[in-house]
């Protein structure tokens, strides 16, 4: 397993002892909740700020296949009463990018997982991130 400072697992918003594996499991079982949800958008975001610099540059047409499915399931699962169930094809693509997301963390340094965090947030503050709730005026 891949070890986080405990400073690091609190600045990412992450539960100490939690592998990120859990939520995935969860989410298998048709038993996941938001938390769950919340914990697999920020590792996907990792996953694909650490490919972005460089850490799995060949994999970012899957990491966004992994990203889109994860979106589809969120949306979807708000839609009906926070119930997130996924299909076999979204399994596949949810497990993809965790498996990448795991060979990630056991391959970069703290300073790595800092500066992709740190992209994630510069991504969501400048309004490019896709929002999983649309604004009224998204729906109208």
């Amino acid at each position: 397993d891949p070890y986080v400072p405990a400073p690091l697992i609190q600045r990412l918003g992450l539960r100490e002892g939690l592998l990120l594996s859990g939520p995935l499991e969860q989410v298998r079982k048709g038993d996941a909740n938001k938390d769950d949800i919340d914990m697999l958008i920020g590792a996907f975001n990792v996953t694909e700020a650490l490919a972005i610099m460089g850490k799995g540059h060949d994999w970012l047409a899957e990491i966004n296949q992994g990203q889109t499915a994860l979106w589809e399931l969120s949306r979807r699962g708000v839609a009906n009463g926070m119930r997130f169930i996924m299909t076999a094809k979204q399994w596949e693509a949810l497990k993809l990018v965790m498996d990448l997301h795991e060979v990630q963390l056991a391959n970069a340094t703290v300073h790595d997982i800092e500066k992709a965090h740190d992209f994630v947030q510069s991504v969501i503050r400048q309004g490019r991130a896709r929002a999983i709730i649309q604004a009224k005026k998204e729906i109208a």
